[in-house]
């Protein structure tokens, strides 16, 4: 029969039978002195179990993300580089009407002009701004000195050989070489600033739906996004995912010293030490449904000193695997620690197959925004006696690229209409 380890654990726990934790809390003893002397005698504080973690070990594995999928999977697999690339721009950016508008063109146009005046100069014939029926003078004099921009980044994107680019866009191959860095760095800025990738959205749900590739894998999905950012709370990890790689011994060794996770006010490890007043967990006012104050208190007096943290290596876009930890106490003996697979604890982790092994994944997010005028505003009005849902348009953007208050426009319109008809009796 082989050798088997029983451990027994005891906690001492305050427990409050009539609604108030405060003399738990309090732990009032008349002879504490008595109380050591006991706890002494039966062994108590020998610590043989007991030993506060100084080191861990672990192998971690994190692979990149390297590429999406837009909607239709037609389109194929899109690039996108956490460094240079921002994904909340790639995968919901849209133009602000039906289409791009003289404006954005334009625009597009000028910063090309910007970069390389003597392709954007070779380029105003080869890609020239449709006008057409606009009667903004100033649409007009812009689209004579200024090339379309939006097209000559699509051509870019399209033509990844020099020489199919030089003839794509009229300008001789030596050019094109030697300027190809800053004709890709255009064309992604368009491709972010105008919303150039493919379709996300789904217009009947009003959502998007996306995928984000690892090594060629489609291993994150984001089912139903509804926000401006793209976070862990977004993603969700694929069948596809279980392909990844692991942690392997080959993987170097990271060394951590953990630390016990702290707050300001939390009480001491020992239990007869006095402390300060900062927090009086007793006064907290906590209803049965107040779950995150209930959960600070227990944590607090109960599991407080069994929480540690250390540092793991990680940088943004990425997605890691953490299989196993080696602890060692400070009495030299080393615990190997695996991954809990319990469903009801799921701190951290994303909705996963029960096939895939936990991941985490560090999106690389934007820490601020610049936000500029609204482009498009539509309020959906629910009509009861109808039973029928309503999409009011109240702001709209042309296709000349200005920007249109419907309401305004609808109000000031009616300013000077008669009250009454003339021939009212």
């Amino acid at each position: 029969m082989p050798d088997t380890t029983v451990y027994a654990l005891h906690r001492v726990e305050p427990i409050s039978r009539e609604g108030d934790p405060g003399r738990g809390l309090a732990a009032p003893v008349h002879d504490p002195l008595w109380m050591l002397g006991r706890q002494r005698a039966f062994g108590e504080l020998a610590g043989e179990d007991t030993g506060s973690p100084i080191q861990v070990d672990f192998r971690l594995r994190a692979d990149p993300i390297d590429g999406w999928f837009p909607l239709d999977r037609n389109a194929g697999l899109q690039a996108y580089d956490p460094a240079t690339d921002v994904l909340e721009a790639m995968v919901a950016g849209e133009s602000a009407g039906p289409a791009h508008n003289l404006r954005d063109r334009i625009d597009a146009g000028r910063r090309l002009r910007h970069l390389l005046p003597e392709v954007a100069g070779a380029t105003l014939t080869t890609f020239p701004v449709a006008v057409g029926d606009s009667g903004d003078p100033l649409l007009v004099r812009a689209a004579a000195r200024f090339p379309d921009g939006l097209a000559v980044a699509n051509a870019i994107l399209a033509h990844r050989v020099d020489a199919d680019l030089a003839a794509a866009l009229g300008i001789d191959a030596g050019a094109v070489a030697a300027n190809r860095a800053v004709l890709d760095g255009f064309a992604r800025w368009a491709t972010t600033t105008f919303g150039m990738t493919p379709n996300t959205w789904i217009p009947e749900r009003l959502e998007r739906r996306f995928d984000l590739t690892v090594a060629g894998i489609a291993a994150l999905t984001a089912p139903v996004h509804t926000r401006a950012e793209v976070d862990s709370p977004d993603l969700e990890l694929t069948s596809a995912s279980a392909t990844l790689p692991l942690p392997t011994p080959d993987l170097p060794l990271t060394k951590r010293i953990p630390t016990p996770i702290r707050f300001p006010g939390m009480p001491n490890d020992r239990f007869w030490e006095f402390e300060d007043a900062q927090l009086a967990l007793h006064r907290i006012d906590a209803a049965t449904h107040d779950l995150a104050r209930l959960a600070l208190v227990e944590y607090s007096s109960v599991y407080g000193n069994d929480w540690y943290t250390f540092p793991v290596p990680l940088s943004f876009g990425t997605v890691a695997a953490l299989t196993e930890l080696l602890v060692r106490d400070v009495f030299g003996t080393t615990e190997l620690v695996r991954h809990v697979n319990d469903p009801a604890w799921s701190l951290y982790q994303l909705t996963r197959p029960a096939e895939v092994a936990p991941r985490l994944v560090v999106p690389a997010v934007s820490t601020g925004t610049l936000s500029g005028p609204v482009v498009e505003e539509v309020s959906f009005v629910r009509d009861e006696n109808a039973n029928r849902v309503w999409g009011l348009e109240k702001i709209v953007t042309d296709p000349d690229g200005r920007i249109r208050d419907l309401v305004a426009e609808y109000i000031a319109g009616q300013r000077g209409a008669d009250a009454l008809p003339t021939d009212a009796e």
